[in-house]
């Protein structure tokens, strides 16, 4: 934070996962930090109007609030590396990726895949928690075959299970912003992703989208979405245009346009 009180102060805000996540003392803890940071802000900016609604709603606040998506970088598939994955190459495979916690809701893809053996689901991610050792105790008890939890992955094997999935699955309960939907669309495939907090407003139509964690309809809506993406191959065109549309070159005019604002002010 800059030491004197009159220099101008832009808080950007990603999520309010504490209110959610912690207990206890703990939430009191993070509140009293968060209210310091937003009355020492003389400006705020949200990666979602979800994260902005979610401000107002439990800190109101009459303080300038703009919306600043997310910039978005996509790799090189000729800079792309096959990870170590118990299949070959050739395999076809549904991808997703995320911390193996809790609000991921992974979970809810074991039953899912037991209806698609023609498929494997590979999730990356950081697997050292209780959650990913739930769901690693259930594969290994009901006998399921097709879904590998890989712990995180380099940025060139990230490029090359993006790059060659048949399909992305994200069943999120908790998203400030949901990065990995938009990277899904920009390498042409496609999203079947929960309509939680920031996600519907982030897919903006662009996804396939769960209308329940039952098993049964999560195989029915991935399938659904690569039948469309093979039977309408301009879908993969046209939601790789959208996600390219969150390039850092918008994001950071965004805040260059701020910036300037409070120097022509000031």
């Amino acid at each position: 934070m800059p030491s004197r009180k009159s220099t101008e102060n832009i808080l950007t805000v990603h999520d309010l996962n504490f209110i959610y996540e912690k207990k206890g003392n703990k939430v009191q803890k993070y509140t009293r930090k968060f209210l310091k940071r937003i009355n020492r802000a003389d400006r705020i900016t949200c990666i979602s109007n979800f994260t902005k609604n979610d401000i107002l709603d439990h800190f109101p606040t009459d303080k300038p609030i703009e919306v600043i998506y997310n910039g978005v970088e996509f790799g090189n598939p000729a800079y792309e590396r096959m990870p170590d994955l118990p299949f070959t190459a050739d395999s076809k495979f549904i991808f997703s990726i995320g911390q193996i916690k809790e609000k991921k809701n992974f979970n809810v893809l074991l039953d899912a895949m037991k209806l698609m053996p023609e498929y494997n689901l590979v999730i990356a991610g950081e697997k050292k928690t209780g959650y990913a050792n739930m769901i690693e105790s259930r594969i290994a008890a009901e006998g399921i075959e097709n879904v590998f939890l890989i712990g995180t992955v380099h940025d060139k094997e990230k490029i090359w299970l993006y790059n060659h999935c048949e399909a992305f699955v994200f069943p999120s309960l908790f998203e400030g912003f949901g990065l990995p939907v938009i990277e899904a669309m920009g390498y042409g495939k496609p999203v079947i992703s929960s309509d939680k907090t920031s996600l519907r407003e982030i897919c903006a139509g662009h996804a396939f989208v769960l209308d329940s964690f039952e098993g049964t309809h999560i195989a029915r809506k991935i399938r659904q979405a690569i039948d469309a993406y093979r039977e309408t191959p301009h879908l993969a065109q046209e939601n790789a245009e959208y996600a390219k549309s969150f390039s850092y070159e918008r994001h950071m005019n965004q805040y260059l346009r701020i910036y300037s604002g409070i120097l022509n002010n000031s």
